[in-house]
């Protein structure tokens, strides 16, 4: 046995080596059955529509077990609050759409109809009552009942519509991850759902702008006052910096800091807060007494005693603001206040930033390098390459020397120079050329997001509540839903666990590494929102270094607006930190802000391209047209009389051959794909 050991030991450590570099080993480990985030997966596959399949029935079982996990997790102060909240939020969904699944369906049509018909007569008694001087109480009283009768058909139509849309299969448009994970690269962490990590994968042009991130992250953060196109604020440096509370209201575009408020643990969240305020208002005040280096504006968020305040004479002293409550919530119903630099460092867990499409050169590369390892047709490093040699001045390879060019008379011949460019420019001229990339931008932009760099701060504990990219319980949302994530990791060597993207469900924790790249579907096949594959970010030790993050988005179907969901545009807006609850600590305060492109050359045409609605049919990267689904057949036209028979003495004549029946028109595709980039598809 001894010498048989001595044999099979060399072969063990080289088991145990690959195992320790199996990504299942490092990433994965069991769930408990009895873990509320079990139950997560318990609601995963009461998606399942097997034949014959009482789907209400499983939705109701399933609402049941997160019921279970509620309590449960409600009772243990170890669990995270925010998935106790997902366990509610879920189990909510599925008992609504298990109830609009059992409903009876109705007539859409005639519930229209009907409402057409009720917004009639209530257009009518409005002009009645407008037209009658005197007003009387039952022309009041018809009106009143005319618009109840509106309402009460429009939650009618409205109800039907939600029952129709709870049992209808939405389409998925984008292809799924699975065929991606036969590639070599590529680490299948798991398959239901789809989880893939890609290591090493940046060519050298993608790692240059991975590495430019830090410095992008804090010029977004305190941009220069002379930036072209915005105009932006600056932290408040003294209590002279600082207005009154009404011009720190949600939207405006004086740096502001919001508190939580709404239910209990909300207030509980805006006192510790506030009394964390307090703290660096005292230490800035008691610094600045000292002649010590310190933040004047956080000293000046509470009023100050006048110097020559005699109190004999003058009486007892009150100030308007006299501690951090007075600032951020008394008088205002919205609960923002000043944000200083002080209370900047010691509230923000986190950091987003929100870059417009070529804002930002190093974005707008990791942007198509993330897009073309989710599927999409581009090539990421040649396009790189040739935006970023584009930004110097550089010799014009092109140019040859004319044949006119006589040495002797003009001299040794050089090439001439090419000036920079700008980031939009270069990639306007991209996408008007055309060609592969140029058609790959055009189909990932109309299938994506805009690109989010998150910084988690281990100073103050950041990281991230759990959350679910796609969260649409009861399938009755007609937005687009969030179907594949992409995650780029841009700090770390791949052995903390703090900053880790973890998968509670399904057991599986992502530790952070310098260019991992994550990618994961939310959307199961049937088109419903799976929440096994909720996830968070965990929180970062004090010892620990900055975690970076680039999110990026890829929707279900074209039908995802950047400008409305995330005011893309030229406007940057005011530094914000808002305020959520956590945990631990209790609060969970984010700083947002958003940097626009300098102009609209290059995404107006993305705009463009993706509102001419001439693919909205096809899968991503599909070649064809659509249908247009408003062609009717024309009227019949009438039969025109057959000819006389020819007669030997006239020219021979041939009858006109018959119509043939029109066929239902096509729409060209646009953007044109190239046909090697594309793959044909079938008409839907």
């Amino acid at each position: 046995l001894t010498t048989l050991m001595m044999w099979l030991w060399p072969l063990y450590s080289i088991v145990a080596v690959a195992a320790a570099k199996d990504p299942a080993s490092i990433f994965a480990s069991k769930v408990k059955a009895s873990a509320p985030e079990a139950s997560l997966m318990v609601a995963r596959a009461a998606l399942d529509r097997a034949p014959g399949s009482d789907q209400a029935k499983q939705l109701v079982d399933a609402a049941s077990a997160l019921q279970d996990a509620e309590i449960k997790c409600a009772s243990d102060k170890q669990c995270d609050k925010s998935l106790n909240d997902l366990l509610m939020d879920v189990r909510q969904g599925y008992s609504k759409r298990a109830a609009l699944l059992q409903s009876k369906p109705k007539d859409l049509v005639k519930l229209q109809k009907a409402l057409t018909k009720a917004e009639a007569k209530a257009n009518r008694a409005q002009s009645e009552l407008d037209d009658d001087d005197l007003k009387s109480p039952e022309d009041r009283a018809a009106l009143a009942s005319a618009k109840a009768a509106v309402d009460a058909a429009r939650i009618a139509l409205n109800e039907a519509k939600a029952a129709a849309a709870a049992s209808a299969r939405r389409t998925i448009l984008l292809k799924p991850l699975s065929s991606l994970a036969t590639k070599d690269d590529f680490q299948v962490v798991s398959t239901s759902p789809m989880v893939l990590v890609r290591d090493d994968w940046l060519g050298a042009t993608g790692s240059r702008a991975l590495d430019e991130l830090p410095a992008l992250l804090d010029a977004a953060l305190d941009p220069p006052s002379t930036e072209e196109g915005a105009s932006v604020e600056k932290l408040p440096t003294s209590a002279e910096d600082m207005g009154n509370g009404e011009e720190y209201a949600p939207k405006g575009s004086r740096p502001r800091l919001c508190l939580p408020f709404g239910g209990t643990a909300e207030e509980h969240a805006a006192t510790d807060l506030l009394g964390i305020i307090d703290v660096a208002v005292d230490s800035a005040k008691f610094k600045g007494d000292n002649g010590e280096e310190h933040c004047a504006a956080t000293a000046g968020l509470v009023d100050k005693k006048p110097a020559e305040w005699d109190e004999a004479e003058d009486g007892e002293w009150s100030g308007k603001y006299v501690t951090a409550s007075d600032r951020y919530i008394a008088g205002a119903a919205h609960r923002c206040g000043p944000l200083t630099p002080a209370i900047d460092k010691a509230l923000v867990r986190s950091d987003s930033v929100r870059f417009t499409a070529s804002a930002e050169v190093a974005i707008d590369v990791l942007d198509a390098a993330m897009s073309e390892a989710a599927g999409f047709t581009l090539d990421a490093e040649k396009l790189a390459s040739e935006i970023y040699a584009g930004l110097v001045e550089r010799v014009d390879t092109s140019a040859s020397i004319p044949d006119t060019w006589d040495v002797e008379e003009d001299g040794e011949w050089e090439a001439p120079m090419l000036p920079a460019s700008t980031t939009v420019d270069l990639l306007a001229k991209l996408l008007k050329r055309g060609g592969a990339n140029a058609s790959g931008l055009h189909e990932a932009y109309s299938f994506s997001s805009g690109v989010e760099l998150s910084r988690f701060r281990p100073a103050t504990g950041g990281g991230s509540k759990l959350r679910a990219e796609c969260d649409d319980w009861n399938t009755t949302s007609a937005k687009p839903l969030a179907a594949v994530t992409a995650i780029l990791i841009a700090t770390g060597d791949g052995k903390s666990t703090g900053g880790a993207v973890v998968f509670p469900a399904l057991g599986i924790t992502v530790p952070p590494r310098h260019g991992r790249l994550l990618l994961f579907e939310s959307v199961l096949p049937s088109g419903e929102c799976d929440p096994s594959s909720s996830y968070m970010v965990k929180q970062l030790d004090k010892s620990e270094q900055d975690v970076l993050l680039l999110k990026k988005s890829y929707f279900s179907d074209r039908s995802y607006s950047r400008e409305e969901n995330e005011g893309e545009g030229p406007s940057r807006g005011g530094h914000a930190v808002d305020c959520s609850v956590g945990t631990s600590p209790l609060h969970d305060c984010r700083r947002f802000e958003v940097v626009p492109a300098t102009s609209g050359d290059f995404v107006i045409p993305l705009r463009e391209g993706k509102a001419s609605k001439h693919r909205n049919c096809m899968a991503q990267n599909e070649l064809g047209p659509c249908f247009d689904p408003d062609w009717k057949e024309p009227p019949k036209q009438p039969k025109q009389p057959k000819p006389p028979k020819p007669t030997a003495a006239t020219t021979t004549m041939t009858s006109e051959p018959e119509t043939p029946k029109p066929l239902a028109p096509v729409m060209p595709g646009a953007p044109p794909p190239l046909p090697d980039q594309l793959t044909p598809g079938p008409h839907p």
